[in-house]
């Protein structure tokens, strides 16, 4: 059984719905949310890829990915992600907010909990995986070839997966969802039961959000300067 999620005290969810985005882009997008999080505000942002590619965790080694595939690593741990065919999302909170209090199985848990009723609304049979599937070296992980705990399942394949990073400031979790187990519903209709769902977790009240040009040239600057380079992607 499920446990309820946490009471959220954040005051406000900044809701962005992103569009498509190159890999690099992505992640220092993501990295910054994380930055902006304070405990007056709490940030969820869903988005797209501008081209198939491959995320992979920041303690995996960089073979893991496919050769000839674009490639970018996470900030976040977890392991490989196809992002071909996805709904990605990332969700930060400040130190202050309790998914931050809680351990790291008991935020991801609360997380998916929020989104298993999403699931089960689109016509899954969803559950949340109560054991990690053994896999002999964790940095080789693939994500959705081996369900991990309170990762959300169904029979056809694990749904909804994620990885987190916690830092002094605070918390940012990265997640796919796999619209391939929903391939009646277009993008849109499970973006929105998802954002819906995951801003309540976040905060009483949610508003939308678009970055305005100083924030994205800060996210142009951190993916020219990490997440597009050797450096940061063969960092391991």
């Amino acid at each position: 059984m499920a446990l309820p999620p946490p009471v959220a005290t954040t005051p406000t969810c900044r809701l962005w719905l992103d569009a498509e985005r190159d890999p690099a882009s992505n992640m220092a997008a993501d990295e910054l949310l994380l930055a902006a999080a304070t405990p007056a505000d709490a940030w969820l942002r869903l988005y797209g890829w501008t081209l198939p590619a491959c995320s992979f965790g920041y303690f995996q080694p960089h073979t893991v990915a496919p050769a000839g595939r674009p490639a970018v690593r996470r900030l976040s741990g977890g392991g490989l992600v196809d992002h071909a065919h996805d709904l990605t999302f990332s969700l930060a909170v400040s130190r202050a907010h309790p998914l931050y209090q809680l351990d790291r199985f008991a935020s991801y848990r609360a997380v998916n909990s929020a989104l298993l009723p999403v699931a089960h609304a689109l016509g899954l049979r969803a559950w949340l995986a109560d054991e990690t599937v053994a896999v002999d070296d964790r940095r080789l992980l693939i994500c959705f070839a081996a369900p991990a705990r309170y990762d959300l399942v169904t029979p056809a394949g694990k749904w909804c997966g994620g990885a987190q990073r916690r830092t002094a400031h605070g918390l940012l979790l990265q997640g796919s969802i796999a619209l391939a187990l929903t391939p009646d519903q277009p993008r849109a209709a499970v973006a929105g039961p998802v954002a819906q769902a995951l801003a309540a977790l976040l905060a009483p009240a949610s508003q939308p959000w678009t970055p305005d040009a100083p924030f994205l040239a800060r996210v142009a600057a951190l993916a020219a300067s990490r997440y597009a380079t050797a450096a940061w992607t063969c960092k391991r």
